[in-house]
């Protein structure tokens, strides 16, 4: 039996980021309310949601570490807003990662 040589390109890397990010659904609760409000939403807003602020606190900075999310401080208000260019890119990735699975086990 062989050994299997692993070697994890850069694509590889950043589409597991990218799952990565998104694979609570807590995650995709604050990207969508984000994106639903028009892609700028403030910190105050979350603590008005079920959620409790240190779950919402930890999520956003995992979305900002990944650069997912960033933040605008004007006035003393913190706004979240999604970094629309670099999700676009990650989904692109994500998706023709997921085509060219589906194309495989399809031919099998």
């Amino acid at each position: 039996m062989s050994a299997l040589s692993v070697k994890f390109n850069d694509n590889d890397v950043q589409i597991s980021k990218f799952a990565r990010a998104i694979a609570l659904p807590i995650r995709v609760f604050i990207l969508r309310m984000i994106i639903e409000n028009g892609n700028a939403i403030s910190k105050k807003t979350f603590y008005t949601d079920t959620y409790n602020s240190r779950t919402i606190d930890k999520h956003i900075l995992e979305l900002k570490s990944l650069g997912i999310i960033k933040t605008n401080t004007a006035q003393s208000v913190v706004t979240y807003y999604v970094d629309q260019k670099l999700f676009d890119q990650m989904s692109v990735k994500f998706n023709l990662f997921l085509d060219c699975t589906n194309r495989k086990s399809n031919n099998s």
